[in-house]
């Protein structure tokens, strides 16, 4: 803003009804919400994704490959446009956790986003980039979202009466209650590192209750699908090599 605006008061009036903008479209504009949580402008009870920065890397990545970047099109306002094809693929690739009944409702839902117009009708088919990155986004927070549900109904067994009253027993037995391996796979060690830090940082005394379970899952990426993602871009990078 400085190098544009070359006066510092102006550009501190230019920034602030940027920010101010972004404020208010990060609600309803994907684009300008992924924007938003990548600059950490979003409230930690916003945007639970501690690595949002790293999945979304990651996610580009497996995106813009080498196969994909010659059929990518660019166009006049800085728009970058790739093959539905590669689109379809990218998102298969990149979601593991999909079931094979989600996928016709998600490719309905990817063949909606904005598409480059053309006036030849047998040519191959090119989306917004940034639109299916900001989906694919967002995908990734519903599913930390229900991931940390998850976790909380494991609390709320044990704890029903959200006391915050619990032994380490009884954390370690909501850990292996739920199905996310980035619980039910800890070792002790690891589990009672977890249970130390919530007990130090809970706002109850020592007392647990479910803020502290999600501090601590925030904490220590409990519910991040970073893990999954990290694992299939591994799985596809090895069969690229073997092959």
């Amino acid at each position: 803003f400085m190098k544009k605006m070359q006066l510092r008061r102006l550009a501190e009036v230019s920034l602030l009804q940027f920010l101010s903008s972004v404020k208010l479209y990060c609600k309803s504009k994907p684009r300008v919400a992924l924007f938003a949580r990548l600059c950490g402008m979003v409230s930690q009870a916003d945007n639970l994704l501690d690595d949002y920065a790293g999945v979304f890397y990651c996610c580009m990545h497996q995106t813009f490959t080498s196969a994909a970047r010659g059929r990518m099109v660019e166009s006049a306002d800085f728009r970058t446009w790739i093959p539905i094809t590669v689109v379809e693929q990218t998102f298969q690739q990149t979601m593991p956790w999909l079931q094979p009944s989600d996928l016709p409702a998600w490719s309905k839902l990817l063949k909606s986003l904005p598409c480059m117009p053309s006036e030849d009708a047998s040519s191959e088919v090119v989306v917004d980039a940034d639109e299916f990155l900001s989906l694919a986004m967002e995908e990734y927070l519903r599913e930390q979202r229900l991931r940390l549900q998850g976790l909380i109904a494991a609390y709320e067994q044990i704890n029903p009466d959200n006391d915050g009253i619990i032994t380490f027993d009884d954390f370690s037995k909501m850990l292996g209650a739920t199905d996310l391996q980035t619980c039910y796979s800890l070792s002790p060690p690891e589990r009672l590192l977890m249970f130390s830090w919530a007990l130090q940082n809970s706002s109850h005394g020592l007392g647990v209750k479910t803020d502290t379970i999600t501090a601590t899952a925030s904490h220590f990426g409990l519910c991040s699908p970073f893990f999954d993602l990290f694992n299939a871009v591994d799985r596809g990078d090895n069969s690229a090599a073997e092959s």
